[in-house]
């Protein structure tokens, strides 16, 4: 971010320096030079405080209870649109009124979970219309959860969380946010597709087990 700034002083400089050269001959100022440079010192301002305002919001929160994390995990699921949500269990899914958010999002076929394995809530999501996706088969643990909003709109955006120094911190991020929106978004894309392709995998297995148990059957009775 420093490094922009002084890009921005250098900027400032340039314009100075370009002002000075063009004032009259035999005259320190004008009123000309003075409109000019004042044009220029408020630029910088406006360039500074854009760069501060924009680091700001790129921070993020942190959230030292679970109480607060709960919160904010509720609004934030709370707006219109697909979800999609990666976790390792929901285990954070624990009061009625968060359980009663996930059921109507997944009546209103508007919530896709990711989770390491399923447990009898996500089950009765799935029942109730949710997609779920599993990673257990990955032997691996997720060391981010991360939540989608309005997935498939143009103003999609992700929530990420991670742990730091006992605390839950959470970053936003929009798709024009690159490359942290594109690689979450990738990751989504490959989890989901992989699913995908493992579950069509185990299905023609099942069928061709199924066939070949119809025909080991016939065989015996014939």
């Amino acid at each position: 971010m420093f490094l922009r700034y002084f890009g921005h002083f250098g900027t400032f400089a340039s314009l100075i320096g370009l002002v000075i050269t063009i004032k009259p001959e035999g005259k320190l100022t004008s009123p000309g030079m003075v409109v000019l440079i004042c044009i220029c010192v408020l630029s910088l301002v406006l360039a500074i405080y854009e760069e501060i305002k924009l680091y700001r919001s790129k921070k993020g929160k942190v959230y030292s209870s679970k109480e607060n994390v709960r919160n904010y995990m509720y609004k934030w699921i709370s707006q219109e649109g697909v979800t999609f949500i990666f976790s390792r269990d929901l285990s954070w899914v624990s009061d009625e009124e968060m359980k009663n958010l996930f059921r109507n999002k997944a009546r209103n076929r508007e919530l896709k979970l990711c989770v390491a394995e399923s447990i009898p809530f996500v089950t009765e999501l799935a029942d109730l219309g949710a997609e779920i996706y599993t990673y257990k088969q990955l032997d691996y643990t997720l060391k981010t959860r991360f939540t989608f909003v309005k997935v498939g709109r143009i103003d999609c955006k992700v929530a990420i969380g991670r742990e730091v120094k006992g605390s839950h911190f959470i970053e936003e991020f929009k798709a024009t946010d690159e490359p942290v929106f594109s690689i979450a978004s990738d990751l989504m894309e490959v989890l989901s597709r992989g699913n995908r392709l493992v579950k069509g995998e185990s299905k023609d297995e099942s069928k061709t087990s199924n066939t070949e148990n119809r025909g080991t059957v016939s065989s015996r009775m014939g």
